[in-house]
Protein backbone atom coordinates (compact mmCIF):
# COMPACT_ATOMS: atom_id res chain seq x y z
CA UNK A 1 0.00 0.00 0.00
CA UNK A 2 1.16 3.50 -0.71
CA UNK A 3 2.29 5.65 1.70
CA UNK A 4 -0.66 7.99 3.08
CA UNK A 5 -0.39 11.52 4.61
CA UNK A 6 -2.86 9.54 7.81
CA UNK A 7 -3.18 6.98 10.04
CA UNK A 8 -4.70 3.77 8.51
CA UNK A 9 -6.55 0.47 10.71
CA UNK A 10 -6.11 -1.79 7.70
CA UNK A 11 -5.21 -5.50 8.80
CA UNK A 12 -6.93 -8.98 7.66
CA UNK A 13 -7.80 -9.60 10.77
CA UNK A 14 -8.61 -6.79 13.69
CA UNK A 15 -6.31 -6.57 16.63
CA UNK A 16 -8.99 -8.18 19.15
CA UNK A 17 -9.36 -11.21 16.53
CA UNK A 18 -12.90 -10.52 15.62
CA UNK A 19 -14.70 -9.10 12.18
CA UNK A 20 -18.06 -6.80 12.46
CA UNK A 21 -20.37 -6.05 10.15
CA UNK A 22 -22.28 -3.05 10.43
CA UNK A 23 -25.76 -2.77 8.84
CA UNK A 24 -26.81 0.82 7.53
CA UNK A 25 -30.61 0.73 6.11
CA UNK A 26 -31.63 4.51 4.57
CA UNK A 27 -33.22 6.42 2.29
CA UNK A 28 -30.99 7.94 -0.07
CA UNK A 29 -31.48 11.85 -1.33
CA UNK A 30 -29.43 14.72 -2.57
CA UNK A 31 -28.92 15.97 0.30
CA UNK A 32 -25.76 14.06 1.74
CA UNK A 33 -25.99 11.44 4.62
CA UNK A 34 -23.17 11.42 6.64
CA UNK A 35 -21.99 8.36 8.76
CA UNK A 36 -19.91 9.24 11.99
CA UNK A 37 -17.64 6.44 12.22
CA UNK A 38 -15.88 8.34 15.25
CA UNK A 39 -19.10 8.78 16.62
CA UNK A 40 -20.04 5.41 16.28
CA UNK A 41 -16.78 3.77 17.74
CA UNK A 42 -17.67 5.95 20.82
CA UNK A 43 -20.97 4.69 21.71
CA UNK A 44 -19.96 0.98 20.61
CA UNK A 45 -16.98 -0.87 19.82
CA UNK A 46 -14.18 0.44 17.53
CA UNK A 47 -15.20 0.27 13.64
CA UNK A 48 -13.34 1.46 11.11
CA UNK A 49 -14.61 -0.17 7.60
CA UNK A 50 -12.50 -1.49 5.14
CA UNK A 51 -15.04 -2.01 2.52
CA UNK A 52 -19.35 -2.56 2.07
CA UNK A 53 -21.66 -4.88 0.09
CA UNK A 54 -24.04 -2.06 -1.32
CA UNK A 55 -27.46 -2.80 -2.30
CA UNK A 56 -28.74 -0.49 -4.49
CA UNK A 57 -31.34 -2.26 -6.39
CA UNK A 58 -34.07 -0.60 -4.41
CA UNK A 59 -33.22 3.10 -6.20
CA UNK A 60 -33.96 5.22 -9.15
CA UNK A 61 -31.14 6.83 -9.38
CA UNK A 62 -26.84 6.07 -8.72
CA UNK A 63 -25.75 6.33 -5.24
CA UNK A 64 -22.59 7.84 -4.74
CA UNK A 65 -20.30 7.01 -1.73
CA UNK A 66 -17.30 9.07 -0.36
CA UNK A 67 -14.93 8.33 2.32
CA UNK A 68 -13.69 11.27 4.22
CA UNK A 69 -10.95 12.38 4.74
CA UNK A 70 -9.50 10.74 1.91
CA UNK A 71 -12.30 11.51 -0.74
CA UNK A 72 -12.35 8.27 -2.23
CA UNK A 73 -15.29 7.83 -4.11
CA UNK A 74 -17.27 5.14 -5.64
CA UNK A 75 -20.85 4.72 -7.89
CA UNK A 76 -22.97 2.38 -7.68
CA UNK A 77 -25.48 2.52 -10.69
CA UNK A 78 -29.17 2.59 -9.77
CA UNK A 79 -30.50 -0.89 -9.30
CA UNK A 80 -27.07 -2.63 -8.98
CA UNK A 81 -25.40 -4.42 -5.91
CA UNK A 82 -21.90 -3.65 -5.53
CA UNK A 83 -18.96 -4.85 -3.57
CA UNK A 84 -15.93 -2.28 -3.08
CA UNK A 85 -12.90 -2.15 -0.74
CA UNK A 86 -10.97 0.69 0.27
CA UNK A 87 -7.95 2.23 2.73
CA UNK A 88 -9.12 2.62 5.98
CA UNK A 89 -8.20 6.37 7.91
CA UNK A 90 -9.27 6.38 11.30
CA UNK A 91 -11.69 8.54 12.21
CA UNK A 92 -13.05 8.39 8.77
CA UNK A 93 -16.90 9.35 7.55
CA UNK A 94 -18.68 8.25 4.87
CA UNK A 95 -21.06 10.50 2.36
CA UNK A 96 -23.67 9.23 0.87
CA UNK A 97 -26.19 10.81 -1.72
CA UNK A 98 -28.74 9.36 -4.11
CA UNK A 99 -32.79 8.75 -4.46
CA UNK A 100 -34.24 5.93 -3.15
CA UNK A 101 -33.99 3.20 -0.30
CA UNK A 102 -30.28 1.54 -0.27
CA UNK A 103 -28.73 -0.94 2.18
CA UNK A 104 -25.44 -1.33 3.13
CA UNK A 105 -23.13 -3.87 4.55
CA UNK A 106 -19.86 -1.98 6.04
CA UNK A 107 -17.01 -4.61 7.44
CA UNK A 108 -13.74 -3.55 8.95
CA UNK A 109 -11.31 -6.49 6.66
CA UNK A 110 -10.98 -6.14 3.08
CA UNK A 111 -12.66 -7.62 0.21
CA UNK A 112 -13.06 -8.49 -3.13
CA UNK A 113 -13.91 -5.52 -4.98
CA UNK A 114 -16.27 -6.43 -8.10
CA UNK A 115 -18.88 -5.09 -10.10
CA UNK A 116 -20.84 -8.23 -9.29
CA UNK A 117 -23.70 -8.78 -7.18
CA UNK A 118 -23.52 -8.93 -3.54
CA UNK A 119 -25.12 -12.76 -4.43
CA UNK A 120 -22.81 -13.69 -6.78
CA UNK A 121 -19.74 -16.56 -6.44
CA UNK A 122 -16.29 -16.99 -7.66
CA UNK A 123 -15.85 -20.52 -9.53
CA UNK A 124 -12.00 -21.77 -9.58
CA UNK A 125 -10.89 -24.35 -11.62
CA UNK A 126 -8.09 -26.58 -10.67
CA UNK A 127 -5.55 -28.61 -12.32
CA UNK A 128 -6.77 -31.53 -11.21
CA UNK A 129 -10.39 -30.74 -12.91
CA UNK A 130 -11.86 -29.76 -9.48
CA UNK A 131 -13.83 -27.15 -9.27
CA UNK A 132 -13.62 -24.65 -5.98
CA UNK A 133 -16.51 -22.00 -5.13
CA UNK A 134 -15.86 -19.11 -3.32
CA UNK A 135 -18.21 -16.31 -1.72
CA UNK A 136 -18.05 -13.59 0.03
CA UNK A 137 -13.99 -13.33 1.07
CA UNK A 138 -11.05 -12.31 -0.84
CA UNK A 139 -8.34 -14.89 -2.21
CA UNK A 140 -4.75 -14.01 -1.42
CA UNK A 141 -1.88 -14.80 -3.86
CA UNK A 142 1.85 -14.46 -4.07
CA UNK A 143 3.56 -14.13 -7.31
CA UNK A 144 7.13 -14.84 -8.11
CA UNK A 145 9.50 -13.84 -10.29
CA UNK A 146 11.43 -16.49 -11.84
CA UNK A 147 14.62 -16.24 -13.82
CA UNK A 148 16.40 -19.52 -15.93
CA UNK A 149 20.18 -20.93 -14.47
CA UNK A 150 21.57 -22.01 -17.76
CA UNK A 151 24.16 -24.24 -15.74
CA UNK A 152 21.49 -26.23 -13.66
CA UNK A 153 19.38 -25.72 -17.01
CA UNK A 154 16.32 -25.13 -14.67
CA UNK A 155 13.76 -21.91 -13.92
CA UNK A 156 14.57 -20.97 -10.19
CA UNK A 157 13.16 -18.20 -8.19
CA UNK A 158 14.93 -14.88 -9.05
CA UNK A 159 16.55 -13.11 -6.15
CA UNK A 160 17.60 -9.61 -5.73
CA UNK A 161 20.48 -9.42 -4.02
CA UNK A 162 22.13 -6.10 -2.69
CA UNK A 163 25.81 -5.99 -2.31
CA UNK A 164 27.73 -5.80 0.80
CA UNK A 165 29.35 -2.56 0.17
CA UNK A 166 30.46 -0.20 -2.96
CA UNK A 167 33.06 -2.65 -4.03
CA UNK A 168 31.53 -5.87 -4.83
CA UNK A 169 28.97 -6.55 -7.57
CA UNK A 170 25.95 -8.19 -7.41
CA UNK A 171 24.38 -10.41 -9.56
CA UNK A 172 21.79 -9.17 -10.87
CA UNK A 173 18.83 -11.20 -12.57
CA UNK A 174 19.45 -13.15 -15.90
CA UNK A 175 17.32 -12.40 -18.58
CA UNK A 176 17.72 -12.99 -22.30
CA UNK A 177 16.14 -11.61 -25.73
CA UNK A 178 16.22 -13.35 -28.95
CA UNK A 179 16.89 -11.09 -32.17
CA UNK A 180 14.63 -12.78 -34.93
CA UNK A 181 14.90 -12.11 -38.53
CA UNK A 182 12.20 -12.93 -41.12
CA UNK A 183 13.12 -15.19 -44.06
CA UNK A 184 10.17 -13.97 -46.19
CA UNK A 185 8.12 -17.40 -44.34
CA UNK A 186 8.86 -17.58 -41.35
CA UNK A 187 11.57 -16.21 -38.59
CA UNK A 188 14.78 -17.47 -37.79
CA UNK A 189 17.35 -16.67 -34.91
CA UNK A 190 20.32 -14.49 -35.56
CA UNK A 191 23.21 -15.75 -34.68
CA UNK A 192 26.79 -13.77 -34.39
CA UNK A 193 29.74 -15.49 -35.80
CA UNK A 194 33.49 -14.47 -34.25
CA UNK A 195 35.84 -13.91 -36.91
CA UNK A 196 39.13 -16.20 -36.86
CA UNK A 197 41.27 -13.37 -37.04
CA UNK A 198 41.05 -9.45 -37.36
CA UNK A 199 41.66 -9.86 -41.34
CA UNK A 200 38.66 -11.99 -41.78
CA UNK A 201 35.08 -10.08 -42.61
CA UNK A 202 31.92 -11.11 -41.56
CA UNK A 203 28.43 -10.50 -42.85
CA UNK A 204 26.55 -8.22 -41.26
CA UNK A 205 22.65 -8.54 -40.27
CA UNK A 206 20.98 -7.23 -43.11
CA UNK A 207 18.52 -4.54 -42.44
CA UNK A 208 15.97 -2.08 -44.11
CA UNK A 209 14.93 1.40 -43.51
CA UNK A 210 12.63 3.80 -45.43
CA UNK A 211 12.83 7.37 -45.24
CA UNK A 212 10.05 9.15 -45.19
CA UNK A 213 8.96 12.82 -45.59
CA UNK A 214 6.13 14.80 -44.97
CA UNK A 215 3.99 16.48 -47.66
CA UNK A 216 1.84 18.83 -45.28
CA UNK A 217 -0.59 16.19 -44.92
CA UNK A 218 0.88 12.60 -44.93
CA UNK A 219 3.89 11.31 -45.40
CA UNK A 220 5.77 10.04 -48.32
CA UNK A 221 8.48 7.78 -49.04
CA UNK A 222 11.60 9.66 -49.80
CA UNK A 223 13.00 9.42 -53.57
CA UNK A 224 16.38 9.73 -55.35
CA UNK A 225 16.80 9.98 -58.78
CA UNK A 226 17.51 6.92 -61.04
CA UNK A 227 16.47 8.04 -64.38
CA UNK A 228 17.79 10.87 -66.34
CA UNK A 229 16.60 12.43 -69.82
CA UNK A 230 18.23 14.99 -71.81
CA UNK A 231 16.99 16.47 -74.96
CA UNK A 232 18.11 19.74 -77.69
CA UNK A 233 15.12 21.69 -78.35
CA UNK A 234 14.25 24.38 -81.29
CA UNK A 235 11.00 24.36 -82.51
CA UNK A 236 7.23 25.98 -81.19
CA UNK A 237 5.18 23.56 -79.12
CA UNK A 238 5.33 20.86 -76.90
CA UNK A 239 8.07 18.09 -77.94
CA UNK A 240 8.78 14.84 -76.21
CA UNK A 241 11.39 14.53 -73.85
CA UNK A 242 10.87 11.64 -71.07
CA UNK A 243 8.29 8.87 -72.47
CA UNK A 244 8.33 6.61 -69.40
CA UNK A 245 8.61 2.72 -69.41
CA UNK A 246 5.08 1.46 -70.22
CA UNK A 247 2.90 1.05 -67.07
CA UNK A 248 4.73 3.29 -65.36
CA UNK A 249 4.68 7.47 -64.16
CA UNK A 250 7.56 9.83 -64.91
CA UNK A 251 8.43 11.85 -61.19
CA UNK A 252 10.21 14.80 -62.06
CA UNK A 253 12.66 15.25 -59.08
CA UNK A 254 15.36 17.81 -61.00
CA UNK A 255 16.15 19.95 -63.98
CA UNK A 256 18.34 22.23 -65.76
CA UNK A 257 17.96 24.42 -68.72
CA UNK A 258 20.48 26.07 -70.84
CA UNK A 259 19.86 28.03 -73.63
CA UNK A 260 23.66 28.48 -76.19
CA UNK A 261 25.01 31.83 -76.41
CA UNK A 262 24.21 32.15 -80.47
CA UNK A 263 20.63 31.73 -79.65
CA UNK A 264 18.61 34.85 -81.97
CA UNK A 265 14.89 35.48 -82.71
CA UNK A 266 13.81 37.60 -85.83
CA UNK A 267 12.06 39.88 -83.35
CA UNK A 268 14.50 40.11 -79.68
CA UNK A 269 11.99 39.12 -76.79
CA UNK A 270 10.84 36.61 -74.07
CA UNK A 271 11.16 32.75 -74.32
CA UNK A 272 8.71 31.34 -72.13
CA UNK A 273 10.91 27.38 -71.55
CA UNK A 274 7.87 25.34 -70.03
CA UNK A 275 7.14 21.91 -68.98
CA UNK A 276 4.05 19.96 -70.01
CA UNK A 277 2.85 16.36 -69.97
CA UNK A 278 0.78 14.26 -72.82
CA UNK A 279 -2.03 11.77 -72.31
CA UNK A 280 -0.82 9.87 -75.26
CA UNK A 281 -5.03 7.91 -74.18
CA UNK A 282 -6.77 11.25 -74.37
CA UNK A 283 -4.55 13.36 -76.74
CA UNK A 284 -4.18 16.57 -74.68
CA UNK A 285 -1.45 18.76 -73.73
CA UNK A 286 -1.40 20.12 -69.98
CA UNK A 287 0.98 22.70 -68.74
CA UNK A 288 3.17 21.36 -65.21
CA UNK A 289 3.73 24.75 -62.99
CA UNK A 290 7.31 24.73 -63.58
CA UNK A 291 8.82 27.05 -66.52
CA UNK A 292 11.83 29.54 -66.95
CA UNK A 293 11.83 32.57 -68.88
CA UNK A 294 14.95 33.83 -70.75
CA UNK A 295 15.44 36.98 -73.07
CA UNK A 296 16.14 36.24 -76.08
CA UNK A 297 17.96 38.79 -78.73
CA UNK A 298 17.92 39.42 -82.58
CA UNK A 299 21.70 39.42 -82.07
CA UNK A 300 23.68 36.19 -80.48
CA UNK A 301 24.53 37.13 -76.92
CA UNK A 302 25.41 35.43 -73.63
CA UNK A 303 24.84 31.78 -72.86
CA UNK A 304 22.22 31.38 -70.41
CA UNK A 305 21.85 28.15 -67.46
CA UNK A 306 19.21 27.70 -64.68
CA UNK A 307 21.73 25.59 -62.77
CA UNK A 308 20.53 22.59 -61.14
CA UNK A 309 16.89 22.87 -59.97
CA UNK A 310 15.84 20.44 -56.91
CA UNK A 311 12.08 20.04 -57.01
CA UNK A 312 12.56 17.61 -53.07
CA UNK A 313 10.45 14.72 -53.62
CA UNK A 314 9.00 15.50 -57.51
CA UNK A 315 6.01 16.23 -59.22
CA UNK A 316 4.60 12.81 -60.65
CA UNK A 317 2.65 12.32 -63.66
CA UNK A 318 -0.84 12.30 -63.54
CA UNK A 319 -1.60 9.35 -65.77
CA UNK A 320 0.18 6.13 -66.09
CA UNK A 321 2.00 6.50 -69.32
CA UNK A 322 2.55 10.05 -69.49
CA UNK A 323 4.92 12.13 -71.68
CA UNK A 324 6.84 14.66 -70.03
CA UNK A 325 7.37 17.55 -72.75
CA UNK A 326 9.29 21.06 -73.16
CA UNK A 327 6.74 23.43 -74.72
CA UNK A 328 8.44 26.81 -75.95
CA UNK A 329 6.40 29.58 -77.26
CA UNK A 330 8.37 31.45 -79.86
CA UNK A 331 10.93 28.63 -82.34
CA UNK A 332 14.19 30.40 -82.75
CA UNK A 333 15.22 32.57 -85.20
CA UNK A 334 18.45 30.33 -86.25
CA UNK A 335 18.75 26.51 -86.10
CA UNK A 336 22.73 27.23 -84.83
CA UNK A 337 20.56 28.51 -81.42
CA UNK A 338 19.12 26.33 -78.91
CA UNK A 339 17.59 25.23 -75.65
CA UNK A 340 19.43 22.16 -73.94
CA UNK A 341 16.92 20.84 -71.14
CA UNK A 342 18.46 17.65 -68.70
CA UNK A 343 15.98 15.93 -66.37
CA UNK A 344 16.21 13.62 -63.33
CA UNK A 345 13.84 11.73 -61.74
CA UNK A 346 12.06 8.25 -60.69
CA UNK A 347 9.91 6.20 -62.98
CA UNK A 348 7.25 4.21 -60.40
Amino acid sequence: MPNLPFATANYLVPLDGTTHVVVAGLVATATTHKINWPAFSNDNFSFWPQGAYIDNSGSLTDLTLVVKPIDFSVMIAAGAKQIVSWPAPKNQETWLTGNGPVTIFFVNYPLLSTPAEIDGKLSVTLANGATVTIGGQPISTVAELQAYDPVGAVWANAINQLPADASPTAAGILTTAQLLAYNGATWDRVRVATPADALATLEGLATTAQLMAFNGASWDLKRTPAVFQTGKFTAAGSTALWTPTAGTFFRLMRYKIDVTADATRTTAGDLDIQFYQYDPVGLTDTALPIAETVYIGAVAGTAWSSGWVDLGNGILGTLVNNVLEINLNSALALLTGSVRVTVAGTEE
